[in-house]
């Protein structure tokens, strides 16, 4: 009864971890919604928040492998006793609640910040667009002016 107390302290202790990730996870998905409003965003600050956020994601997985691991020790225990856990459940229901909200919060923000990405991106692409087409059009200018001959005009009769 002892180590399946310990089970349910550590179950809950899982799931606060889970909370503080998803918290975090929260910031700098509203971090990147901010940054991607801005008008001069580097590529550099995007791709450093999408770093942080795939090093939380890790940390949230390896969260969810270990609560899964320490339930299906105890699944059993809980089903045939529920009443002597009764409080630590409603516990876990509660802060299981408050994780599945989170997670539904953030996968709305993504699905924004998704849109948000792409249009960033498709800006990016017509920078680079137009900086090719303006090389380009120098180029060409350069290259004519350096084709003409210099300092003789084009209606100058070199017949005399």
């Amino acid at each position: 009864m002892e180590e399946k107390s310990t089970y349910v302290d550590i179950l809950i202790m899982s799931l606060k971890k889970k909370i503080s990730i998803l918290e975090k996870i929260e910031d700098i998905v509203f971090k990147e919604e901010e940054l991607l409003k801005k008008k001069d965003v580097s590529l550099d600050e995007v791709e450093a928040l999408q770093e942080e956020k795939e090093d939380e994601l890790e940390e949230l997985e390896k969260a969810d492998d270990g609560f899964q691991k320490v339930y299906d020790r105890v699944r059993e225990e809980f089903t045939t006793n529920k009443s002597s856990y009764e409080d630590e459940i409603k516990t876990m229901q509660g802060m299981i609640k408050q994780i599945t909200d989170s997670t539904t919060k953030i996968q709305a923000q993504e699905i924004r910040n998704k849109r948000m990405t792409e249009l960033f991106f498709q800006q990016k692409k017509n920078e680079v667009k137009s900086f090719k087409l303006n090389h380009k059009s120098a180029s060409t200018y350069t290259r004519h002016l350096a084709d003409r001959t210099s300092g003789q005009s084009y209606f100058f009769d070199s017949t005399k």
